[in-house]
């Protein structure tokens, strides 16, 4: 059930998240993808709504549909102030606390280096691995896969077609 706040969150309608978080909306109700309110203010960077909504009562590592926290969407999308403040107040860099096992199996560390900068700037990526790194997190926990957050960096890059028509000498060296 989409609620108003919800909706705020989702939309990034700050001034309207602010008068309903101070107003007492729900922060446990979540969308169809079981989205909470923090995970929508973590993708938006909203760091003062996040400190507002803990401040409410915003439980730091529930998980939405996927398994993720609110700190496992930030890092998803290189939102380094948001990621750094819930590291700061304690989400979980491991395996979710709840004691379930999400079907991918990644940590905090894996999704820092499998998503990198790709909703940010390499820095941001940089900064919030560091701060992950910080909590002294387990870097030879396996994922579902069998790999290591190292793993994930170690990966080639993804290669590019050259256009047709491009002389095979260019095209090897467009990767």
């Amino acid at each position: 059930m989409v609620t108003p706040l919800l909706a705020a969150c989702a939309g990034n309608c700050q001034k309207a998240c602010k008068a309903l978080l101070e107003a007492g909306a729900s922060l446990t109700v979540s969308d169809e993808e079981e989205n909470r309110p923090l995970h929508w203010l973590a993708r938006h960077d909203a760091v003062e709504l996040v400190k507002l909504a803990l401040k409410k009562g915003a439980e730091i590592d529930g998980l939405n549909a996927q398994a993720e926290t609110a700190l496992l969407a930030a890092v998803k999308l290189g939102k380094r102030k948001v990621a750094e403040l819930l590291l700061k107040e304690g989400a979980t860099v491991q395996r979710d606390p709840v004691g379930s096992v999400a079907p991918t199996n990644k940590t905090a560390c894996h999704f820092a280096m499998l998503f990198g900068a790709e909703g940010g700037d390499a820095a941001d990526a940089c900064a919030i691995l560091a701060a992950i790194l910080e909590k002294k997190p387990d870097v030879n926990a396996v994922d579902g896969e069998k790999r290591t957050a190292l793993h994930y960096v170690s990966r080639p890059a993804p290669r590019r077609r050259a256009p047709r028509g491009t002389p095979a000498v260019c095209a090897a060296h467009e990767s």
